[in-house]
């Protein structure tokens, strides 16, 4: 990779105002790819790794950033030391410095942590010495890039001729291609162009479960940012379909954040049997520069029903995606981490940025059985009803004389299918072991959604308590007709394991049906989309 492009897999830099003179405090140490917070189980910084610190008063109001190698060890009045266990304090290699944020680079050499050690890390600036913060120092931990610098979402994934990935240019099974992150351990140089090619580093590659064949794992030319050259399994297709590696090394197993990627066979565009239709997208857009998305949707959980008639632009379609439809593709886990309990995405409470579309005043949704139901208008172009029955069965949806944008129509579609998850018992998760997670029921087209969540422990450093605020959610979409799916142990690594004897997580199963195609009048996509309660359980991650 061309050295210049390096920065742009660093995260966004943020900008803010510092006083001048005050200490300099830090309040975290992430590696900048991963983004995984203190507290989780695959924190550390890798030997050779490109390492984030965040906090207050650490430089100047605005980014500086040294222009050629080698990296300095000061720059912008601001010097980063690092103190191994026991051990005498050492200067790093600094990428770039801000008030709120500081790159730097660990020596290769620098002595590993072990048997719960820390190393500590301190920041000067201006001759004013700020307190010390604690991180974990390892052999590897690598994290993959993705498109919003988040750790979540799409990964960083380019073709030979560097083009990155999208959902309109997919990666093409059996062709190799390159994943960007940092931290897959030392280098022989931390300070200057690396030469010493592949690290060896044993790791394994799996693309939407399936394993992939490595053909380079090392340094891309630039100090401590990474390069992994995979190839794409054959068979494994879709838009979100899950990435992550897997790193087992003398000291430890760790797995990486778990982002997603697109592939299609051909290349171009990809496609999903539960996600919107791009080409249909791309050729109205192509048209009049908007296309217009009508639906209704039956939630088991809040036993809603809900309507909606909306023109979307460009600008507005990757929200559309986020909030409506799933963005995992069938077969594949996405992780996620956050600071509290927010959920992947994917849910119906409102409507995305969009304009709505006079359907009429009301709806009315005829049940299988019992009364017909009227959707009073929320909002321009969405009706709701609560306190629905969703059952299995055929629904009737109509306008009556219709309104000024939607004329008259009446459609049908069907409720869930009946659903049972057979091995609901569970209680404890060995993170180990993949977890088989079995049911019956489920149409043919539906999707088993399977989602976890758990806390961060704490973390006693020098006695003191560090508490973690983290919170680590993976969710999995499996075919209902296969009749289970097991969770693989790249992505249960992942969970925060319970400390003690106590439950720290849960584990939920829903029924999502597949997007039923109906016909709105003026839409350029109408679908009815269904899904049952879900079932959770308590588990603790062992």
């Amino acid at each position: 990779m061309k050295f210049t492009k390096f920065l742009k897999f660093l995260p966004a830099l943020l900008l803010a105002a510092s006083a001048f003179g005050q200490t300099p405090t830090i309040t975290s140490i992430q590696n900048p790819a991963s983004n995984i917070l203190p507290g989780l189980p695959n924190y550390g910084t890798a030997q050779g790794q490109i390492f984030i610190i965040y906090g207050t008063n650490m430089g100047p109001t605005t980014l500086a950033q040294p222009t050629a190698l080698p990296w300095p060890t000061t720059f912008g009045g601001v010097t980063v030391k690092l103190t191994p266990p026991g051990g005498a304090a050492v200067s790093v290699p600094i990428i770039y410095v801000l008030n709120t944020q500081i790159a730097a680079i660990m020596p290769s050499n620098f002595p590993l942590t072990v048997n719960n050690a820390f190393a500590t890390v301190q920041v000067t600036f201006n001759s004013v010495v700020g307190g010390s913060f604690a991180t974990r120092v390892v052999d590897s931990n690598f994290g993959i890039s993705t498109v919003d610098n988040t750790g979540t979402g799409t990964a960083v994934l380019t073709d030979a001729n560097y083009n990155v990935t999208t959902l309109t240019n997919s990666a093409k099974t059996g062709s190799t291609y390159a994943m960007w992150g940092t931290g897959l351990g030392a280098a022989n140089s931390d300070n200057n162009i690396a030469t010493n090619g592949d690290l060896g580093t044993p790791i394994q590659v799996f693309v939407g479960g399936v394993q992939a064949i490595v053909t380079y794992r090392g340094r891309s030319g630039a100090p401590g940012l990474d390069q992994i050259n995979f190839t794409i399994p054959q068979g494994v297709t879709g838009c979100y379909v899950s990435l992550v590696v897997q790193t087992t090394t003398a000291t430890a197993i760790r797995v990486s954040n778990g982002p997603t990627i697109p592939i299609a066979g051909n290349g171009g565009t990809c496609s999903d049997p539960n996600n919107l239709s791009l080409s249909t997208i791309n050729a109205a857009l192509a048209a009049r520069g908007s296309f217009v998305f009508s639906g209704v949707t039956l939630e088991g959980d809040k036993q809603d029903a809900i309507a909606f008639f909306r023109r979307f632009t460009a600008a507005q379609i990757p929200t559309l995606r986020s909030q409506l439809l799933s963005t995992i593709t069938p077969g594949s886990c996405a992780t996620f981490i956050s600071s509290g309990n927010s959920g992947s995405g994917g849910g119906n409470g409102g409507p995305p940025p969009s304009t709505g579309l006079d359907a009429g005043s009301a709806l009315t949704l005829t049940p299988p059985t019992g009364s017909a139901i009227s959707l009073p208008l929320s909002q321009t172009g969405v009706y709701r009803a609560a306190s629905v029955n969703v059952a299995s069965g055929s629904y009737k949806l109509s306008n009556g004389t219709g309104g000024a944008a939607v004329s008259p129509f009446s459609v049908t579609f069907n409720g869930p299918s009946a659903f049972s998850w057979t091995n609901s018992t569970i209680s404890t998760i060995t993170r180990a072991n993949g977890l088989k997670i079995t049911w019956t029921g489920g149409g043919a087209n539906d999707i088993v959604d399977i989602s976890g969540s758990a806390g961060g422990n704490p973390v006693t450093v020098n006695g003191n308590l560090i508490p973690s605020n983290a919170n680590v959610q993976f969710d999995c979409q499996a075919p209902a007709a296969a009749g289970s799916f097991t969770i693989p142990t790249s992505v249960l690594l992942a969970m925060p394991p319970v400390t003690g004897t106590i439950l720290n997580g849960s584990l939920s199963v829903q029924l999502d049906g597949n997007p039923q195609p109906i016909t709105i009048p003026g839409a350029d996509i109408g679908y009815a989309l269904t899904n049952t309660a879900s079932v959770s359980t308590q588990v603790s991650f062992q």
